[in-house]
Order: C-alpha cells, then structure tokens, then sequence
C-alpha cells in the first residue's frame, strides 16, 4: 500500500510498504516528490506496482506446507498442549499432509488450499 503525505509547498513523501524481512521488520520504498498532490498519488500508484511482491515469502526459505505442519508447526503447538491434544493435531496433520503436504508454503493462495482440500470430501472419514 502506497501513502502520500505532505512534505511541505508542492512537496510530497510517498511511502511503500514492501513487506517485511527475513527478521519480521516491516520494509518500506520512501520517495520524495515534487509536484502536485495529485502527481505525487500517481506516482504512488506507479510504485506500488513496481514494487508488488510477487512472493510472499523468501525463496531461498521455501519449503512445502506440508514440512512445515511437519517440522515447525506441530512440534511447537504440541509443546503448548496436553499430550492428548497434541495427539490430536497429529492425527489431524498426517490426514491433511496428502491433500496439503505438497504445496508451497511462500505465495500459497486460499484457492489452492480449498482446491486440495477438496479432494478429502469423498474420504469415509470426512464425510457426514
């Protein structure tokens, strides 16, 4: 998301949020401008698409859904629980890991996920 706050006469800050880095701090693409306010919102708009991720993630960190439930997720949410529940998620993942398991974690979309799980509704465990 761009923002284009006034700096002073004719002069403008545009701000573009770029994500956040590998250490979980928010990056942002700071830009000063002159020229009209509504200049500045265009060339906001222009920056906003040169800088739109096209990754969600970082691609030397990525790894399937289905190592992290695995190797990150799991071991961490059954510390926080009791051993039964833990239990439970594991139950849980290792049913899910076929349909799941095999799509990228980094730029997974809600369409992808329903897609895969769609193919759990005809299993005799799933169905009602």
């Amino acid at each position: 998301m761009a923002h284009v706050r006034r700096r002073g006469p004719n002069t403008y800050e545009i701000r573009v949020y770029l994500g956040r880095d590998a250490g979980g701090k928010k990056k942002y693409l700071i830009e000063t401008f002159r020229g009209t306010r509504g200049q500045a919102q265009r060339r906001a708009a222009e920056l906003e698409v040169l800088h739109r991720p096209r990754v969600s993630g970082p691609l030397k960190a990525a790894i399937t859904l289905g190592e992290y439930l695995e190797k990150r997720w799991l071991p961490k949410a059954k510390a926080a629980v009791t051993e039964r529940t833990g239990e439970t998620y594991k139950w849980h993942v290792r049913r899910l890991l076929p349909a799941v398991g095999p799509l990228p974690l980094y730029g997974l979309t809600a369409g992808d996920l329903q897609d895969a799980l769609e193919s759990l509704q005809g299993s005799p465990v799933t169905r009602r």
